[in-house]
């Protein structure tokens, strides 16, 4: 029979390792994951917020690492706007109207860079006179994208080469289930 004293020292571990999840509820009323010590923080590199969207999440790391593919709208590979739209249909169970970047930028409501919330469109003017090049904000400036040399990862806002090219951010205010949830 395991000892209290063992399964309170293998509780504190998998606590420590980031791997434990807790049922937290806000006060809302609301349930929501917290993972101890950063599990997703381990994954994508930043601080993730105690309060975030797990389905999100859990999706996010599925298509980590994925190769970029013109056109491409799958795991086996994917360009940036085919990912941001798979990402809204998968996420929220959402089509978008637009499949290319400037189709896109012409679906949502323009914010400010300062109005940013998770699950947020960013959008860059990359060697192009429109918008080329599109992304999922998820926080703390860190958004995810499908670049042409690394696939799917995570990158800053405060890169000097994201910064050069940053366009302007978007929402999909008319969408309730990204709304309720940025609102909470």
């Amino acid at each position: 029979m395991i000892s209290i004293r063992l399964l309170f020292i293998i509780l504190i571990i998998s606590f420590q390792t980031g791997y434990s999840q807790l049922l937290a509820t806000d006060e809302y009323g609301d349930n929501y994951y917290c993972y101890q010590n950063g599990y997703y923080t381990q994954v994508f590199g930043f601080q993730v917020p105690d309060k975030f969207n797990s389905m999100l999440y859990d999706t996010l790391e599925a298509w980590l690492g994925t190769p970029y593919r013109s056109a491409g709208m799958s795991r086996s590979g994917v360009d940036c706007s085919g990912f941001v739209t798979c990402m809204y249909n998968d996420v929220y169970g959402l089509k978008l109207n637009g499949r290319r970047c400037s189709e896109i930028y012409n679906e949502v409501k323009k914010i400010n860079k300062s109005e940013l919330k998770e699950g947020d469109i960013v959008f860059f003017k990359i060697r192009h006179s429109q918008v080329s090049h599109v992304g999922l904000y998820l926080g703390n400036d860190k958004f995810i994208h499908s670049s042409i040399s690394n696939g799917v990862i995570v990158s800053d806002l405060k890169e000097e080469y994201y910064r050069k090219y940053f366009w302007g951010g978007g929402r999909l205010s008319s969408y309730s289930t990204i709304k309720e949830y940025q609102e909470k």
